[in-house]
């Protein structure tokens, strides 16, 4: 079983975030961009319906681009302290996959080793809850074996 740094861990995912802040602030900046040239060149029914298609999808990207940022303010709240249990911010490997409890951010690779960001809300996670390293648990009809909790 390789040993994993939280810390790095935590402080990765907080790269990944910005990548994915940055990528959300250019489609939002490139909307924004097509909403001003549409104004421009177009009249008309047609006008109206490629706008509110684009003011659709600009409101769904300010609204990923804010869940990320709370998903950033979440994760840099998270101490990289060690932890005897899983709870919020326990980086824990169970039947060898590596699960962070935190801000539900999905999978990212670390070092090669995917790691899954999920929230506390997770159907999972209220199986796991309290749970300490060399407990198990029922999975989706699995037992599921806590190895490491960091």
């Amino acid at each position: 079983m390789q040993n994993i740094d939280k810390q790095a861990v935590i402080k990765h995912a907080l790269t990944v975030i910005d990548a994915r802040e940055e990528q959300l602030t250019n489609m939002i900046l490139e909307i924004n961009e097509q909403i001003n040239q549409d104004g421009k060149s177009s009249a008309g029914d047609k006008f109206e319906t490629g706008r509110e298609r684009l003011t659709q999808e600009l409101n769904a990207q300010q609204s990923r681009y804010n869940q990320l940022l709370q998903h950033k303010r979440k994760l840099i709240q998270l101490r990289g302290d060690a932890l005897e249990q899983i709870k919020e911010g326990a980086l824990s490997c169970i039947n060898g996959n590596w699960y962070f409890i935190g801000p539900a951010l999905g999978k990212i690779l670390y070092n090669t080793i995917p790691i899954w960001f999920i929230s506390t809300e997770a159907p999972i996670v209220k199986q796991m809850i309290q749970c300490k390293k060399g407990d198990s648990f029922i999975w989706n009809e699995r037992e599921m074996l806590i190895s490491e909790i960091y």
